[in-house]
Parts: structure tokens; C-alpha cells; sequence
């Protein structure tokens, strides 16, 4: 689109000057968090991340999504330079877009001549001229491979992309439905080979991407579910023991750590055991998944971690630079330094009512 029909969108008004360029005008809606208008502004024939234009505001249209989500009404905008030394884009200016709400933030190099834009894309390491506080909430805008403008596909990869396509929304019937174990496991059985047969070579591919991220998160479902007794056992015999009582919890921690240690079922849920219970569904990528085959494994883990790494860090036996050694030379130290057990042993402390 030409500037002066880009420019022919706005008007202007008593509280905001209408923009007067391109670079204006996409400053302008960025902060606004309108994917519509950026793609308006922006020129067709251009690529922006190695992308086309559709494919970039498309994925600018669901981070915008994610601001909003959070609450952001607005970005607000503060120009930086990216010093990274390990990449091409070193010196080249741009902005971090920080939402006016959430705090979160994407940073760009927005590329420019005479006020026109040329190329944006992002940054992984932008300093900004106003220091601002950058939390670990950074929103990304992801191209993967297979959707950069000048990607070339092979037959064998279309079969292959195909495979992963179906296999992916082969679940999507259940989406608006709450499913139990007896669905996802039997996909999950289904479609191990075709995960086995994927040769990761760095490089992202939408439809494997998605495969692989939906079956990595059912298998860990799959791996979680096959301790539900020893996790119920576990909860039958702590309720006999008084958590004030410490030699009785020491005996139970240690007796469930390495039980304790295989389930990590919160690194999939990120929520707070307390949310899990009021609900009666978790959404792992576009599912529903029942909360009932959990509820023994979920309360376990909120009870265990709990006292566990309360325990681990009174009783823990390495110093900070032990610690930091041991990591670093990648000793076969590291296994002991997150055990209770090796640690009560270490002050011979007899965890045995």
C-alpha cells in the first residue's frame, strides 16, 4: 500500500495527531494492539521476520491476544539497540513494546529509512535508552521454517507434514468435550512410532512442532499416571503422621523421595494445586483433560512439596560453592545435591520412629 493511502486511514482529532508516515502510522496501531491495521500499514510485497505479511501479522495478531488477555489496553513504546554479540543484528535500533498492564513486553528491530518501514523482526538481546524494568515475561513473535517466504518444500516433507497435520487434529472432535485417560493414552499408544521416526535437525516445522509438543505433553500425563497407587498409598500413610512431629514426616519424605522426585506433573499444569481441586478439568494445548485420574498424584505432590524442599534446605550438607562446583564439573555430586535422604544419612539422623 502507498503512503499516501496509508496515511488516508487516519484522522485527526483534538486528543491524537494523525500520522504522518508509515513509521508513524505503525507505531501508532502497534501501541494501540491492532494486528489489523499494522497489516494495513505495512506493505504487501514485503517480508517481515523472513515471512510474508499474512503470516507476520498473523502471529502478531495472536500475541497482541496474549497482551490483551493480561489485561493491556495499550503498549507503550521505548526505543532500544540491540548488543548482542552473537548475532548479525548488533547496533541495529528498535523498541520494546511493554504492555500498560501486565508488564510483559516484545522487543523488535523495526528496520527503517525516510520513515518507511523495511524489515522488523525480533530481538533477543535490546537495551533500551530508558531503563526499564524487564521481567521474564517476554511475548515472541515465532516464524518457523516452513512458513518463511521462500521455503521450498520436498514431496518427502509434505508426506511427512501430512502425518504430523493428522495425527495433531485427530483429537480435535474431543476439544470442547472433558476427556479421560481411555482417549489421550490410546492416542498417545497410537502415535508413539510416528513421534520415534522424528529426527529433530534444529530446524521448526509447524505441523511437527505441534505433533511433537501436544505428545511430549500426553506422554507426560501417560508417565505421571502410572505411579496413581504408589501415590495413594502414599497418601493412606500420611494420615498417620503429625507434620509437627518431624522425625515421623522426615520418615514419610524419605520413604516417598523418589516417588516425590518421577512425578512433575506441575510442570505441565503451572497452576497451584488449590486451583486444580476447584476445577474439574485441566487444558493441556487444545484438550480438556479430566482432573479425576490425577486427584491421588496431584495431592500427593502438594503435600510432599511442601515440607520436602523445606526439610532439603535445613538439613542440606553442601555449601553454596559446593553446589556450584559440582554442577560445573557435571559430578556425579549433582544426584545428591536435591536428596533428602543422602543428606539425613550425611548427619546420621535415623529417620525411624
Amino acid at each position: 500500500m502507498n503512503t499516501k493511502k496509508q496515511l488516508s486511514l487516519f484522522a485527526e482529532t483534538k486528543e491524537q495527531k494523525a500520522p504522518q508516515n508509515q513509521k508513524e502510522a505503525f507505531m501508532y496501531f502497534m501501541c494501540k494492539l491492532d494486528a489489523e491495521m499494522v497489516g494495513l500499514v505495512l506493505d504487501d510485497h514485503k517480508t517481515y521476520q523472513d515471512a510474508t505479511k499474512t503470516v507476520f501479522i498473523s502471529k502478531l495478531t495472536d500475541v497482541f491476544q496474549q497482551f490483551i488477555d493480561k489485561g493491556d489496553t495499550c503498549l507503550m513504546p521505548y526505543r532500544g539497540v540491540c548488543v548482542s554479540k552473537f548475532c548479525n543484528n548488533n547496533g541495529c535500533s528498535g523498541y520494546s513494546f511493554y504492555g500498560n498492564k501486565s508488564k510483559m513486553y516484545i522487543d523488535l528491530i523495526v528496520e527503517e529509512s525516510n520513515n518507511e518501514i523495511k524489515d522488523i523482526y525480533g530481538c533477543g538481546s535490546l537495551i533500551t535508552s530508558k531503563k526499564i524494568i524487564k521481567t521474564s515475561n517476554k511475548v515472541t513473535i515465532n516464524i518457523n521454517n516452513d512458513e518463511e517466504a521462500d521455503f521450498k518444500p520436498s514431496v518427502k516433507f509434505l508426506i511427512a507434514s501430512q502425518k504430523y497435520l493428522l495425527a495433531y487434529e485427530e483429537l480435535l472432535p474431543y476439544e470442547n468435550t472433558i476427556i479421560d485417560k481411555t482417549i489421550y493414552l490410546e492416542w498417545f499408544e497410537k502415535y508413539e512410532d510416528l513421534n520415534k521416526s522424528i529426527v529433530f535437525d534444529g530446524k521448526l516445522y509447524t505441523n511437527r512442532e505441534n505433533f511433537s509438543n501436544l505428545f511430549g505433553s500426553i506422554e507426560i500425563l501417560y508417565n505421571n499416571l502410572k505411579y496413581h497407587e504408589q501415590a495413594y498409598k502414599a497418601l493412606a500413610d500420611y494420615k498417620f503422621v503429625q507434620p509437627k512431629n518431624e522425625t515421623q514426616l522426615l520418615n514419610w519424605l524419605t520413604t516417598y523421595e523418589q516417588l516425590g522426585q518421577h512425578i512433575n506433573l506441575f510442570s505441565l499444569l503451572y497452576m497451584h494445586p488449590n486451583n486444580f481441586f476447584k476445577s474439574k478439568h485441566f487444558e493441556v494445548d487444545y484438550l480438556k483433560i479430566d482432573n479425576s485420574d490425577f486427584k491421588s498424584i496431584i495431592k500427593f505432590q502438594s503435600i510432599y512439596d511442601k515440607f520436602y524442599y523445606q526439610m532439603l534446605l535445613k538439613y542440606n550438607t553442601f555449601s553454596d560453592e559446593q553446589i556450584q562446583q559440582y554442577r560445573e564439573d557435571d559430578s556425579d555430586m549433582v544426584n545428591y545435591i536435591d536428596s533428602l535422604k543422602y543428606h539425613l544419612m550425611k548427619r546420621n539422623i535415623d529417620t525411624i520412629p
